[in-house]
């Protein structure tokens, strides 16, 4: 009993631990995937002189706390600027040359009307006590924040430094390893139970197909037995056959007052003894 408990038990263990490794690989090659069509997208927009149809930017100073906090990965969309109002959370580059090309991320607090029927932005920060002094104008958009992904650049930045890339690169080698190492311990410890049992069973398949060989031998003498009384029998009816198993293997025809007695033996175990019965009766 206990031992059937410790086999189902392995068994969910083992079962949970294919599950939990076909997810984690499926999501690696979600996030890789994802990875190369962002890559794709952003060097095809960049050849045309356009913005990216998406982009992730990681936030680096607390002017959008709480809504958004210092390392929160936010998801920018592409968007038509004549459809942003009031509320929406855009990401531009400033004209303040102080930003140079540093995005920024911040809340549209107004919407301008400019006369030449184009549309420029006030924007704040909402950990700001004022909004900015630049507006933002729409070529300088960038889209708008759909959503995001808190403290996700901590991992970018972790990453992109010395140890991160030691641990991105060594952590899953050393995983790869010892779950190779963990097969190949496990086969030749299956391999050597094989052995052992072989071993220990040698004597009995021996002996197993001995006796099957025997009874195959037997099965095939029994058939020739059975042919030769079939023989004896259709080539004269009148004729008795007897069947005495004994190791001689002879064949001979003998000829007395009472009848003729033809022995024959098929097999080394064998005897088929016929008599002529008519010959018999005659005598009588």
């Amino acid at each position: 009993m206990e031992e059937e408990k410790r086999i189902k038990l392995k068994r969910l263990f083992k079962k949970i631990g294919n599950i939990v490794s076909y997810v984690f690989i499926t999501i690696l090659m979600l996030i890789a995937a994802f990875l190369i069509f962002y890559v794709i997208c952003g060097k095809i927009a960049k050849s045309k002189n356009e913005n990216p149809p998406f982009a992730l930017y990681t936030i680096i100073s607390p002017s959008m706390v709480p809504s958004i906090n210092v390392y929160d990965v936010v998801f920018v969309k592409k968007t038509d600027v004549n459809k942003l109002k009031k509320g929406d959370i855009i990401t531009f580059y400033s004209t303040n040359t102080f930003f140079g090309n540093t995005p920024i991320t911040h809340r549209i607090v107004e919407v301008i009307n400019m006369p030449d029927k184009t549309v420029n932005f006030k924007v704040k920060g909402d950990a700001n006590d004022v909004p900015d002094d630049e507006k933002v104008l729409p070529d300088n958009i960038i889209g708008k924040v759909m959503f995001k992904i808190p403290k996700l650049g901590k991992i970018q930045y972790f990453l992109a430094s010395k140890k991160g890339w030691i641990f991105a690169i060594l952590i899953p080698s050393l995983i790869i390893l010892t779950y190779d190492i963990f097969k190949i311990v496990r086969l030749i410890t299956l391999r050597r139970k094989i052995n052992g049992f072989e071993s220990e069973n040698k004597d009995t398949i021996d002996k197993i197909e001995n006796d099957r060989r025997q009874e195959i031998e037997n099965e095939i003498a029994n058939k020739n037995v059975a042919n030769k009384i079939g023989t004896i029998i259709n080539n004269n009816p009148n004729v008795q056959v007897a069947v005495e198993n004994k190791k001689v293997v002879e064949t001979n025809t003998v000829t007395t007052e009472s009848g003729t007695v033809t022995k024959s033996v098929t097999t080394n175990t064998t005897t088929i003894s016929a008599v002529n019965v008519q010959n018999e009766d005659n005598k009588n």
